[in-house]
């Protein structure tokens, strides 16, 4: 899926210690965006129990100005940047032909995938910089979906090789509200969406929703961790031809770098917790 990418450009830019460390003035603020810009550490998307903000406390007004502020920077080049990539969005609105993309629906599984670590990334993102927990699940749910939703509309919706996508935006607001459902309940902390690789040949992986065989790469898992070990059920496709894709199914057994890391250290492993989007496995294909 074509967007994935996100993922991959925002993971990067935000640093575990600004989900730990207590801003207590404007300059201050600005010394931690200063780290963060020289920082390679990543945020942990999935658990809140480490934060030091005091639940009794929000963020500060200029916290506010400063989401503010990024929102109105980043919506021009980012709009720029995905029609400069992916086409320009100067055709008449239309829709996509859903029966004749053939993708067998695993474009519609990536979508999920996306959504649903999107929205635990701007969660993560959003409680790290102060706000409550309950707020901060809601505000990273509205920040993915109006993502997702701004890549097919007007992205996609207007451009002539593209369209907006009905199953593509149904599948982005399932992994919108699988990721919220998780982040308010402890019970569900060990089912997860993951994603694996077939092939790192170049040859094979030209890039992320590159074509349709690109998209074929790639397996996408729904897990249960037990640690060290993690079972899944995953779902991609093959071809044999452009036009005649065939679902596969796969069971997996395998692990993530940060559940291997944490038998050694629980703190490495909380600031690397994003890494487990990534499975290692594995697997038997079932079908």
């Amino acid at each position: 899926m074509r967007i994935i990418i996100i993922i991959f450009l925002l993971l990067g830019s935000f640093t575990a210690e600004v989900c730990s460390a207590r801003v207590h003035s404007p300059a201050e603020f600005v010394f931690d965006l200063h780290s963060i810009a020289y920082s390679f550490t990543v945020v942990p998307q999935t658990s809140f129990a480490e934060t030091k903000w005091s639940p009794e406390q929000g963020p500060r007004w200029y916290i506010h100005a400063g989401v503010a502020a990024a929102h109105a920077a980043a919506a021009y080049p980012a709009y720029d940047y995905l029609t400069g990539v992916w086409g320009q969005s100067n055709g008449k609105f239309h829709l996509k032909d859903e029966t004749h993309d053939y993708l067998a629906f695993n474009d519609e599984v990536s979508h999920t995938f996306v959504s649903y670590k999107l929205t635990q990334f701007f969660t993560s993102v959003y409680h790290g910089l102060g706000y409550q927990r309950g707020k901060s699940r809601v505000l990273g749910a509205v920040e993915a979906a109006a993502v997702m939703t701004f890549v097919e509309f007007p992205v996609d919706a207007f451009n002539p090789d593209q369209g907006l996508g009905v199953t593509d935006l149904l599948a982005n607001y399932v992994g919108v509200g699988l990721a919220y459902l998780k982040s308010g309940n402890p019970s569900l902390s060990d089912l997860d969406l993951k994603l694996s690789i077939k092939s790192f040949d170049s040859s094979r992986s030209k890039g992320l929703g590159y074509d349709s065989y690109d998209y074929d790469n790639y397996i996408y898992w729904l897990t249960y961790r037990e640690r060290p070990a993690v079972i899944g059920v995953g779902y991609s496709t093959a071809r044999t031809s452009p036009t005649e894709p065939l679902p596969e199914l796969y069971l997996g057994i395998g692990t993530t770098l940060p559940d291997l890391i944490s038998l050694f250290s629980s703190d490495l492993a909380r600031k690397v917790r994003s890494l487990e989007f990534y499975y290692f496995n594995l697997n038997l294909q079932i079908r």
